[in-house]
């Protein structure tokens, strides 16, 4: 054989072999998306779509690409397609063809409307309605929605053996074992006969929510079939009722002990059912079809001081009122129907004015002869005169006041009749870890004192314990986290008791960042895990999208030997001096497995998240971590501003609020149901006194204790304007340049609602709030076009395009007023994109991608940040836009509601710095301006209006600014979508900025210039400014790579809390995580590694009989041994196989 050929084969050979050697990855736990190559799409059709033999297929696009659909077995109306994940498709329609022919638009009769497809898929199915034709080939009903998404569950076929169903398909949690196992049966039915109209929102412990449709009718209506092991977790079930596929009606959340509902054998086959009974949009779920419909009390509450409004299904005979076992009042009913609601109505007048410190039991005998009973609610007085100035306390010392030799421990329950305090050693339920948990507890009673208000004192320290409350009131008796608790255990389950002087890091005391004008302030949003979730950030694993992440030093992404900085590096290096963090208060998450969320789910307001921590269990952990995490910021003088989420909860039911005084912090429909402008399933009551109060103390408590420099408030138009003027005020005391701002939006009328309607703090009222900043979405939308569509802005539009108010919202905010809202540029946000927008980049390339080349885009990107970035006002910065940040997903398009994406679509990739580090260049560059130099940042409009800016618009594509303050003269010249123009008029000035390169920062202009469009050009007079000139930062290039040093993980295998605790190591870096000796209790439920309890496991089988029940974290490091050792034992394989191959091959003649 010919020595080219022959090496040519042993080489072939030798990479065929290598393919085969495990690989060792950078990141082995990093998420992935999809890994399957298809997803399977439903759909289920109706009666109207099967007639005349009709068959079905897909149309997919882009590329455009027909699928057939084929039966399902055993269904009769749905069907399905295999759909490839990768290959760009991100979009579907459905369509009904002719039977026997091929798929093409001329051999269909019927179609939907143009569907959305994003994998991984939320919902699998697309149900028709039961009447819909939808569109025809003559374009009749064209675009018309006639179905919605929802989730295929197939029907259930019972295991050949005793075993569970693989979870890894069900979505089962194997942590937790105890409940049996049963097929739920929801039964649905209204009294309007419009059950079809409606379908379900599902999720279990710690899980996110997926739409269900019903999939079968009964004797009492609609029902839908699916096992527990869909669910994660097996006591609580929870449920939403919704109109179908929208969220156009819906119920509060519902939370179900399944273990209260009967467990019964099938009479389908050997397995057990449990059944849930549902009416209308009622928050109660019966346990059978007679007393769902049967005789009970639909509400029963005080409308006045001596008036009780009670409404009953079927028609009631008599009644009387219960107060401590006797009856204080009874009579006839004297009730009316009210055929539009369904119920009867009657009231009673007591002889008396309510005590509020009994509870009044309604009991109601129907004209059958059965007697139901129910407890008044207080919900109807929360606004009378009498409750207010007698049941709403003024002091701020509720929660716990804690001493070394007593706590006392303080609850505003005015409706609440019995309070007890449970007080426990550990933060972890049983059945949230075995091994871990401990629910003993020793209880203590409340007494009640005046204004609604009550105190217990408990001896001794309990610095390290845990506790809850235990209130009985109309809601029953229930145990709930204190909603005043400053610190928690594992998912906020119980609060925790802390001296908060012990969790102080070294140094803590001389925290400080400079004092600075609100104009000065430039937030950089960014979510705890982004800026080290990625794999192209290379600190320490342990650390990765947690607190600590955020200040670990030295990361770098490397490329053929050279660098560019990471993470904590890069923040420092870009000059912004407040870092705005997504919210990182206790949320509704599993913190032993932390999907990725936003954050805007509260749980526990006062309370650290601890999924971001490295100890979930131990409360102390993650205030320890949080607070080095705010000193390191405050050594580069960055301020923390927190994102904060005031207007709604999680989970209206299952909110201590709720459970404490139920009805009081939420807002209510006149029909009772809850008020849902937020789009969420809830509104807090911001108009009550005590809700406002609650705000103004959690606010208080974050920014003194944690030594916050702001707050941004989202949604801060469901606010009263009463209540931000209160926070405002009170925040001011702490700290006068404190920060504050949200979301200024118009979303509450106030109208047809319980509590009293109150001036909102949306835009135009901004002017009421001192100091309250509100973000410009006039100017945003005016630059770039629709935030999240394909309509374009001034930064992709031609002169023709371009209308005066589009131009006037720019100018507005490049003065520093917003556009039919607040004039003063201290109350301006002004920003171009933020988390739950497309990011800038990838806005543009969808309104613009077809248009312009990928350059252009990139300089509309930055055009777009100069705009908005370098206008008076207050400047914001999306984390990432400096880089071109982007969040693609698979299918090619982009997430612009990324709050249930995975981590991979959400993360910084940090490879996008390297490619684009000329950009991150132009970002320090505008930075440094707002930041140092006063003229951009202008306080006042008499300051901006007096002369100090001049804003000229020769032609709608061209805006010159200048901007004069201390000694500097400015000229700002803004280039849309245009050809070159020629600047003459900037001769003997400095260049500061240029995006389009065309002049070299720091030289004198000597010459017209020549700058292309979609550039920004900003040149000054010329004056000695000093050596150390902040408003010009140097330039950066590629450095040389220098690995960073991993710290070991300190709750790695064989080490404890107490044990890191009593090292006392060195903490004068407060990147350092090691927790000081005295913040940490001794306690041995404390002692059990992180590692062994926080991450799923990395096998989908169940526990054995010998596990504890609780996930395990796969052990990399030894991973990696064997990962290391295969391959170096497999290249040595190679080598000796080529050594042969090649020993024989010579042989040959």
């Amino acid at each position: 054989m010919h020595k080219g050929k022959r090496n040519f084969f042993a080489i072939v050979l030798t990479l065929l072999i290598a393919l085969g050697l495990p690989k060792l990855s950078s990141n082995s736990t990093r998420d992935k998306v999809n890994a399957s190559a298809t997803e399977t799409v439903y759909l289920k059709v109706n009666d109207n779509w099967k007639i005349d033999n009709a068959r079905f297929a897909a149309w997919v696009w882009n590329p455009g690409t027909w699928f057939d659909l084929t039966q399902v077995e055993g269904e009769t109306h749905i069907y399905k397609a295999d759909i490839p994940t990768d290959l760009g498709y991100t979009n579907i329609l459905f369509t009904r063809m002719m039977p026997n022919t091929e798929n093409s638009w001329d051999n269909y009769w019927n179609q939907t409307s143009d569907l959305e497809l994003a994998f991984p898929l939320e919902s699998n199915m697309y149900e028709l309605f039961s009447d819909a034709w939808g569109q025809d080939k003559d374009g009749n009903n064209y675009g018309a929605v006639i179905g919605s998404w929802t989730t295929y569950v197939p029907p259930y076929v019972p295991p050949v053996s005793s075993e569970n169903p693989d979870s890894s398909e069900t979505g089962e949690d194997p942590s937790s074992e105890t409940v049996t196992p049963a097929l739920y049966v929801i039964h649905y039915w209204r009294n309007d006969g419009k059950q079809n109209d409606y379908d379900l929102w599902l999720w279990g412990e710690g899980q996110n929510g997926r739409a269900y449709a019903f999939n079968s009718s009964d004797d009492y209506g609609i029902s839908l079939e699916v096992h527990s092991s869909y669910f994660y977790g097996d006591k609580y079930l929870n449920l939403i009722i919704r109109t179908k596929g929208s969220w156009a009606k819906q119920t509060p959340d519902i939370q179900v002990d399944v273990e209260d509902y009967a467990l019964v054998a099938s009479p389908k086959g050997d397995y057990y059912e449990r059944h849930f009974y549902l009416v209308d949009m009622e928050t109660t779920i019966y346990k059978s079809a007679a007393e769902a419909k049967g005789e009970k009390i639909l509400d029963a509450k005080f409308t006045k001081t001596n008036i009780i409004n009670v409404a009953t299904y079927l028609k009631p005979e008599s009644y009387k009122v219960i107060v401590d076992e006797l009856p204080i009042k009874e009579g006839l009913a004297a009730a009316s129907y009210r055929a539009a609601e369904y119920r009867w109505n009657f009231t009673i007048t007591l002889d008396e004015v309510i005590d509020v410190t009994k509870l009044y039991n309604i009991k109601v005998t129907f004209e059958s002869g059965a007697i139901r009973e129910k407890l008044a609610n207080l919900e109807g007085l929360f606004d009378d005169p009498f409750f207010v100035e007698n049941l709403t306390y003024a002091g701020s010392d509720l929660g716990v006041t804690y001493s070394p030799s007593a706590s006392l421990f303080k609850v505003w329950a005015p409706t609440t009749q019995v309070l007890k305090l449970r007080i426990y050693e550990s933060g972890t339920p049983l059945r949230i870890n075995k091994s871990k948990g401990n629910d003993e507890f020793v209880e203590h009673d409340f007494v009640r004192g005046d204004k609604g208000v009550w105190s217990v004192s408990v001896n001794g320290d309990l610095h390290g314990k845990y506790y809850t409350l235990v209130a009985t009131n109309s809601n029953g008796t229930n145990e709930f986290v204190d909603p005043y608790a400053k610190a928690a255990g594992i998912n906020g389950l119980r609060g925790m008791i802390v001296d908060f002087s012990k969790t102080n890091p070294t140094g803590w005391d001389n925290v400080n960042f400079s004092v600075k004008k609100p104009t000065e302030i430039v937030p950089y949003e960014l979510h705890v895990s982004d800026l080290t979730a990625d794999e192209t950030w290379n600190g320490s694993e342990w650390k990765r999208k947690n607190f600590l992440g955020l200040i670990e030093k030295g990361t770098m992404y490397e490329r053929n030997g050279l660098a560019v900085k990471t993470g904590f590096d890069h923040i420092k290096e870009l000059g912004i001096n407040a870092l705005q963090i997504l919210p990182f208060y206790d949320q509704e998450n599993d913190e032993r497995d932390m999907e990725f969320n936003w954050g805007y789910n509260p749980k526990n307001y006062n309370v650290l998240e601890g999924g971001y921590s490295s100890d979930p269990y131990n409360g102390l952990v993650r205030i320890q971590e949080f607070k080095r995490v705010v000193q390191a910021y405050a050594e580069e003088d960055i301020r923390i501003i927190m994102d904060v989420v005031y207007n709604h909860v999680a989970s209206i039911s299952q909110h201590s609020f709720t459970k404490l005084v139920p009805g009081y912090y939420f807002r209510f429909n006149l029909d009772g149901s809850p008020r849902n402008s937020s789009g969420v399933g809830n509104d807090t009551a911001s108009e009550r006194i005590m809700m406002e109060r609650y705000m103004v103390d959690s606010t208080y408590f974050w920014a003194t204790e944690y030594k916050l420099g702001g707050f941004r408030f989202d949604l801060m138009g469901l606010h009263t304007v009463e209540a931000m003027q209160s926070i405002m005020t009170k925040l001011k005391t702490y700290r006068n340049d404190i920060i504050v701002y949200g979301e200024p939006w118009n979303m509450e009328s106030g109208e047809g609602m319980l509590s009293p309607k109150k001036p909102y703090a949306i835009s135009s009222n901004l002017h009421q709030i001192a100091g309250l900043g509100g973000f410009n979405d006039q100017m945003r939308d005016a630059i770039k076009g629709g935030s999240n569509d394909t309509s374009r802005g001034w930064v992709q539009m031609a002169a023709g395009e371009i209308y005066d108010d589009r131009l006037n919202k720019i100018k507005d905010g490049l003065m520093g007023k917003t556009t039919g809202g607040s004039s003063d540029p201290t109350q301006t946000v002004n920003y171009i994109s933020v988390h739950d927008n497309l990011t800038i980049y990838d806005k543009l390339r969808r309104s613009g991608g077809d248009l312009f080349g990928a350059e252009q885009l990139k300089k509309q990107a930055v055009q777009a940040e100069a705009l908005s970035l370098l206008s008076q006002g207050i400047g914001f910065v999306h984390a990432g836009s400096e880089i071109l940040r982007s969040k693609p997903l698979p299918n090619g398009s982009y997430d612009h509601n990324s709050y249930k994406s995975p981590y991979t679509v959400n993360s910084i990739k940090w490879d996008e710095k390297f490619d684009n580090l000329a950009i991150h260049n132009l970002y320090r560059q505008m930075i440094a301006l707002k930041v140092h130099a006063p003229a951009f940042s202008l306080n006042t409009r008499a300051a901006i209006d007096n002369g100090a800016v001049t804003l000229h618009t020769p032609n709608n594509t061209t805006i010159k600014l200048t901007y004069s303050a201390d000694g500097d003269t400015y000229t700002i010249y803004h280039f849309g979508s245009m050809g070159n123009t020629t600047v003459s008029d900037v001769k003997g000035q400095e260049v500061v900025f240029d995006s389009s390169g065309t002049a070299s920062i720091g030289t004198v202009i000597s010459a017209n210039l020549r700058i292309p469009g979609n550039s920004t050009l900003i040149t000054r007079n010329v004056r000695d400014r000093g050596a150390n000139d902040l408003t010009m930062p140097d330039i950066l290039d590629y450095e040389p790579f220098v690995p960073p040093v991993i710290e070991p993980d300190p709750y790695d295998e064989g080490s404890s809390s107490s044990e890191i605790s009593s090292s006392e190591p060195d903490t004068s870096d407060p990147s350092s995580s090691m927790p000081e000796t005295t913040s940490l209790p001794d306690s041995s439920e404390e002692s059990s590694t992180v590692t062994s309890d926080t991450s799923v496991s990395d096998t989908s089988l169940p526990p054995t009989s010998e596990d504890d029940g609780t996930t395990t974290k796969p052990d990399n490091t030894k991973k990696a041994v064997i990962i290391v050792a295969s391959s170096v034992g497999g290249t040595a394989l190679v080598g000796a196989i080529l050594f042969f191959v090649l020993k024989m091959l010579r042989k040959k003649p």
